[in-house]
């Protein structure tokens, strides 16, 4: 296991210093808007049990053992709760993606504004006995799918996890 968590770590490294020290604030943001929404999302998962609860035993709450009928708790206020957590929850989750990819973009044209300019200072020589379209894919497809699939990828992966760990926990 700590082979393993060396090799992660080795990983970690290796990719700080293709997209840069400057990002690491970023992807910091990203982790807490995770836990932020594993919050709303157990948030809301909690509150349907007693929703459903009221509804099938006639406004009595039995699944939690209270004596609380539906005069006390109104089920229209509580559904209506609901909604505006699940409303607000869905909006977060949007705010996150797109945040999400925003990075994965700039992080692109960052690493692409790199290359370029590391070619740029390149010999004649080198632009001679190179091929440009290798060059030129190098530049706008391969920044793109390192951005894309490793990058996003290994963010979604973060944020399930974190999912995972959070949910077995709090069940």
């Amino acid at each position: 296991m700590i082979k393993y968590l060396k090799k992660l770590k080795k990983s970690f490294y290796m990719c700080r210093e293709i997209y840069g020290k400057e990002n690491d604030k970023k992807f910091i943001f990203v982790v807490v808007f995770n836990i932020l929404t594993i919050l709303l999302e157990i948030l809301s998962i909690a509150l349907i049990l007693p929703v459903i609860d009221l509804i099938l035993n006639d406004g009595k709450l039995s699944l939690f053992k209270l004596n609380i009928s539906a005069k006390e708790l109104n089920i229209h206020i509580l559904l209506f709760c609901i909604i505006i957590l699940f409303t607000l929850k869905t909006i977060f989750l949007i705010y996150i993606n797109r945040y999400q990819l925003k990075i994965a973009f700039n992080l692109s044209k960052d690493l692409s504004n790199k290359l370029f300019k590391k070619y740029l200072n390149k010999d004649y020589i080198f632009f001679t006995q190179s091929n440009s379209s290798i060059l030129l894919r190098d530049i706008f497809n391969e920044c793109k799918i390192f951005s894309m699939s490793v990058v996003l990828s290994a963010i979604k992966l973060l944020s399930d996890f974190l999912i995972i760990i959070f949910f077995i926990t709090f069940l």
